[in-house]
C-alpha cells in the first residue's frame, strides 16, 4: 500500500525483506530510510556541486551546506567538474559553487563549457579569491547567479545559493520560515565557520 502526505511518499511493507526491496526501487537521489518496516522517501534536497581545490574551504562549505539541508557533491578540479556535469539531467546538481583558481583548467573554462558546449543555464555561484578583471567580466557575460570574493560570510554564501536555487529551497530551509512567511537566515556570523 502507498500513500502521500505533505510531499512525502510512504510505502508500507509486510516484512523487512519487502521493505528493502521496495527501497531499491525508489528513484536514485531521493532520500530514503527504513523505520520498523516502513520505507519513507522525502522530496530530494537541492543538490549543490562544489568545485573547489582548497581542502579547508571544501570542508567548511560542504559542512555548512549539508547542515542547511543541501545534498553536496565535491569536484576538486576542473576535470572532475566536467565529468560531473556530463550526467543525465536527473543527476545534475541544481546549483554549482565554482572557484576560479583551480589547478590545470581554470574555473572560467568550466563555466564556458557549461554555457557554450552543454548549453546549460544551470545556476552558478562563483566563490573565489583570485579572478582577474578580464575573468570577472567574462564570468558576468556568461551569466553567473552571484560573484563572491573570499573571504565571504557564511550567511552571504547561503543566501546566494538559496537565491540561485530559486524554488528548490531545501526542506531544512523551509523549516526556518518566520511568522511573517519570510525566510529567516540562521545566525551564521556568530559561528566559528562564519566566513569562507
Amino acid at each position: 500500500m502507498a500513500g502521500a502526505s505533505n510531499g512525502a511518499v510512504v510505502a508500507l511493507a509486510p516484512n523487512r525483506a519487502q521493505a528493502w526491496g521496495d527501497m531499491r526501487n525508489i528513484e536514485v537521489g531521493v532520500a530514503r530510510r527504513r523505520v520498523e518496516g516502513i520505507a519513507i522517501a522525502r522530496v530530494p534536497a537541492t543538490r549543490v556541486l562544489v568545485v573547489e581545490d582548497d581542502p579547508g574551504v571544501v570542508y567548511i562549505l560542504c559542512g555548512m551546506l549539508t547542515a542547511h539541508g543541501y545534498e553536496v557533491c565535491h569536484a576538486p578540479h576542473s576535470m572532475a567538474a566536467f565529468h560531473m556535469l556530463v550526467t543525465p539531467q536527473e543527476a545534475l546538481p541544481h546549483v554549482v559553487i565554482l572557484d576560479i583558481g583551480l589547478p590545470g583548467v581554470r574555473g572560467v573554462a568550466v563555466l564556458e563549457f557549461l554555457r557554450i558546449t552543454l548549453r546549460s543555464d544551470l545556476p552558478v555561484v562563483v566563490l573565489t579569491g583570485v579572478a582577474t578583471p578580464e575573468e570577472e567580466e567574462r564570468l558576468k557575460e556568461l551569466g553567473v547567479s552571484a560573484f563572491l570574493r573570499k573571504p565571504t560570510p557564511a550567511s552571504t554564501i547561503l543566501s546566494a545559493v538559496a537565491e540561485a536555487a530559486g524554488g528548490r529551497a531545501s526542506a531544512l530551509q523551509h523549516s526556518r520560515v518566520g511568522r511573517e512567511g519570510t525566510y529567516e537566515q540562521p545566525k551564521a556570523e556568530t559561528s566559528p565557520l562564519a566566513a569562507v
